[in-house]
């Protein structure tokens, strides 16, 4: 009699077996490749972000400085910091929220002092090194209270040999509070009636009346208006009292108003119009004068 089995048996026995076997297998062959492969290695510099203070008045610009700087010990190719408002071409991100909250999905743009398409060619970083640009804001303390701000920078795939990804600062806290600098409209521009009185304030007298426009930006110094920055200034043109008009004296003073930071500065003419016979005086603001109202220039801290 034979004490062989079935090889139906048999078979049925090996296939158990490699049941048991292949998942163990399979599975110490997965562990296996995850402790060979490579692990993501973190960006080769930081992002930092400083305020030029920690408390704003509200309607005050906020000036920013951002750093990229390097971890390596080696030279280092970053693409340069451009916040410009073409999605395609930027790579740096500013986002805002309330101190204790989730920060704002809503992207806030810089005022852009410097030409579209200056700055798109790598920058390269020294050893251990740092770049850093400055960028002024003007709807960031529309109301009191704790804010933050943090800065996304995202990386290029061409220059650290990386995919593209996103690094974030450390979100810096900064309060607003006090009496309002400034009333803005729905773009951060500072309003018409707050222009003028900057400029009034200025002039140090009474104003039998004024005038404001918005126009391009002109250099300091009556330079041609600036129109592909698309940047824009305040021009108000006071009407003085007639007892201030010397001999020789022209009837009017002109200034430039920046309704980004609010200074002002003397404009090099008057623009045109004819005066009301009976205009009520503006009379001087007797206040703190406005940083910058004798020597700043419009747009720029």
């Amino acid at each position: 009699m034979s004490l062989r089995k079935p090889n139906l048996t048999v078979r049925l026995e090996i296939a158990a077996l490699a049941c048991l076997i292949l998942p163990l297998f399979l599975s110490a062959c997965s562990r296996l490749a995850r402790s060979q492969a490579p692990s993501e290695s973190p960006p080769p510099f930081e992002v930092r972000l400083e305020l030029d203070k920690n408390a704003y008045r509200p309607g005050e610009i906020v000036a920013c400085k951002v750093k990229i700087v390097s971890l390596l010990d080696d030279d280092l190719l970053v693409a340069p910091l451009q916040p410009v408002e073409n999605r395609s071409a930027a790579n740096l991100n500013f986002y805002m929220g309330r101190w204790g909250d989730p920060i704002d999905a809503v992207r806030r743009i810089p005022v852009q002092f410097d030409p579209p398409g200056k700055r798109f060619q790598p920058i390269e970083i020294a050893a251990r090194g740092k770049i850093e640009e400055k960028f002024s804001f003007v709807t960031l303390t529309q109301a009191p209270g704790d804010y933050k701000l943090q800065a996304h920078y995202t990386t290029s795939l061409q220059l650290t040999h990386q995919e593209n990804k996103i690094v974030v600062s450390t979100p810096v806290k900064y309060t607003v509070k006090g009496k309002p600098l400034f009333r803005r409209d729905a773009n951060g521009l500072i309003v018409e009636e707050d222009a003028v009185r900057a400029a009034v304030d200025a002039y140090g007298k009474l104003a039998r009346e004024t005038r404001a426009i918005l126009v391009p930006y002109e250099r300091p110094g009556g330079g041609p208006a600036d129109e592909d920055s698309g940047l824009l200034m305040w021009w108000v043109t006071i009407e003085k009292m007639p007892s201030d008009i010397g001999a020789g004296e022209s009837s009017r003073a002109a200034y430039h108003v920046s309704p980004y930071g609010g200074q002002v500065r003397p404009a090099s003419k008057a623009f045109m119009w004819k005066p009301k016979e009976e205009a009520k005086p503006m009379p001087v603001r007797k206040s703190t004068p406005m940083p910058g109202a004798k020597t700043g220039s419009a747009g720029r801290n």
